[in-house]
C-alpha cells in the first residue's frame, strides 16, 4: 500500500490493519509520503525507512534523500493499494508520490488501486493558473486548485501522461462535487502536520504562495495558513488596504503572532489573519494575489520576495506570475487572465469525473 495516517475509515480503522487481516503475509509492505507513515515528520524533512507499529510491516520512505521509488520495494508485488485524503491542492506533495508509484507500477505491470476520498474544498470549483511546469509541488499541468478528487486526478495522470497503468479507482457512495468535507459525515484527519483543519486547507490554495516570499504564513502557531506577516510589515495598514477592496467571502483582522518554528522563529509578527465569511464566495488564490500586489507596492518586489523568489516560481509553476506582480499589473487582470487555460482544463477534466457535478 502507498499511504499515511490519513488511510482510516469512517470509523476510524486504518487500511493497513484491514489489509494486513484480510491478506495476511501477502501484504506485504508500506511506501510513504512527505511527513512519514504516521505523519509525524516536519514538511521538508527527509524520513527514512521504518517499521509500521500497528502491522509490523516494512515502511519505505518515498520522501528521503531522493524523492523515488526503488524498484527493489516492488518485487514480486502485483497489486499497490493507494490511500491518501489529499487537499485539492496542486501544492501538496502526496500528488507526487501518486505520480511516482503510478509510472513505476506502469513500467513493472503492477495495478494500481486507488481507493477513492474527497476533495475536502468541493469538486466543483476551479481557480488559479494552471502551472506550464512540474515539480515536486506541482505534479501535473493543473490549476493551483484543480477541483478533483485524488481517484479522478490519476484517471486524468494515466490518460495525458499515456502510462497505460492498469488503474482502478474504488469510487465513493453518496459523495457530491458541491460537498466541502464537514458535509460528509466523515471524521477530519489532519491532512499534514500544518493542515489541522478545514479552514486550514480552504485558505492553503491561496496562502501556500506565500511560502515563497519573505512572509511567515504562521507555520509554528496553530493557525498556519491562515496568518499572513512579518516583523517589519505593518498590518493595520494591510488589514484596511485588503478589506476596502472587498474580496468576496474574506475579511482580513489585524494580528501579531510568534512562530515557534519556521520563518521569523521566536520574533514578534505583525500582519492579517485571514478570516473565511463565504466559503463557497472566496476564491483564496485570488485574496493572494491582491495582498501581494499591494505588499509589493508599499515594500518592493525585494523585500516582499526576499531570497524565496525562486521557490514562489516553482510554487506558481513559472516565473510569469511574480514578474507581473513586480511589473504592478492589476490584481484583477493577473486573475481574470486565467479563465482561458481554466476552460480548456474543464474539457480536458471532462472525461474523468465519478461524481454528480451540481449543487
Amino acid at each position: 500500500m502507498v499511504s499515511n495516517h490519513s488511510a482510516v475509515s469512517a470509523d476510524l480503522v486504518h487500511l493497513a490493519t484491514v489489509l494486513a487481516t484480510r491478506y495476511g503475509e501477502r501484504f506485504k509492505g508500506i511506501i510513504s509520503p512527505e511527513h512519514g507513515f504516521l505523519g509525524s515528520e516536519r514538511e521538508g524533512q527527509p524520513v527514512g525507512n521504518s517499521t509500521d507499529p500497528m502491522t509490523g510491516r516494512p515502511v519505505y520512505s518515498w520522501y528521503g534523500e531522493k524523492q523515488n521509488v526503488d524498484e527493489r520495494w516492488l518485487q514480486d508485488i502485483d497489486t499497490i493499494f493507494y490511500d491518501i485524503q489529499d487537499g485539492g491542492v496542486r501544492f501538496h506533495t502526496y500528488l507526487s508520490t501518486l505520480r511516482a508509484v503510478m509510472e513505476s507500477a506502469a513500467k513493472k505491470s503492477i495495478s494500481l488501486v486507488v481507493l477513492d476520498r474527497p476533495d475536502p474544498i468541493t469538486g466543483d470549483i476551479v481557480e488559479g493558473n494552471v502551472s506550464k511546469s512540474t515539480s515536486i509541488v506541482g505534479a501535473w499541468t493543473v490549476p493551483i486548485r484543480y477541483g478533483l478528487t485524488v481517484g479522478e486526478f490519476a484517471l486524468l495522470l494515466n490518460q495525458e501522461e499515456h502510462l497505460n497503468l492498469d488503474l482502478k479507482v474504488i469510487p465513493m457512495k453518496g459523495w457530491k462535487r458541491s460537498m466541502w468535507y464537514d458535509e460528509t459525515g466523515l471524521p477530519w484527519v489532519p491532512i499534514s502536520p500544518n493542515t489541522p483543519s478545514l479552514t486550514t486547507s480552504t485558505l492553503y490554495p491561496g496562502t501556500c504562495l506565500f511560502e515563497g516570499t519573505a512572509l511567515s504564513v504562521g507555520r509554528g502557531t496553530t493557525i498556519p495558513f491562515e496568518l499572513l506577516g512579518a516583523p517589519w510589515v505593518d498590518g493595520r495598514w494591510l488589514q484596511d488596504e485588503v478589506n476596502a477592496i472587498k474580496l468576496p467571502g474574506a475579511r482580513a483582522r489585524w494580528v501579531f503572532f510568534t512562530p515557534n518554528f519556521n520563518k521569523y522563529a521566536g520574533e514578534v509578527c505583525q500582519g492579517v489573519q485571514i478570516h473565511v465569511t463565504d466559503r463557497n464566495a472566496v476564491r483564496p488564490t485570488h485574496v493572494s494575489v491582491y495582498i501581494l500586489s499591494l505588499l509589493v507596492k508599499r515594500y518592493g518586489c525585494e523585500k516582499v520576495f526576499g531570497e524565496e523568489g525562486r521557490h514562489f516560481d516553482t510554487l506558481a509553476g513559472d516565473k510569469d506570475l511574480r514578474k507581473r506582480i513586480c511589473d504592478k499589473e492589476d490584481p484583477g487582470q493577473i486573475t481574470s487572465s486565467w479563465n482561458p487555460d481554466i476552460s480548456v482544463y474543464e474539457e480536458r477534466i471532462n472525461g474523468v469525473k465519478l461524481y454528480a457535478d451540481h449543487r
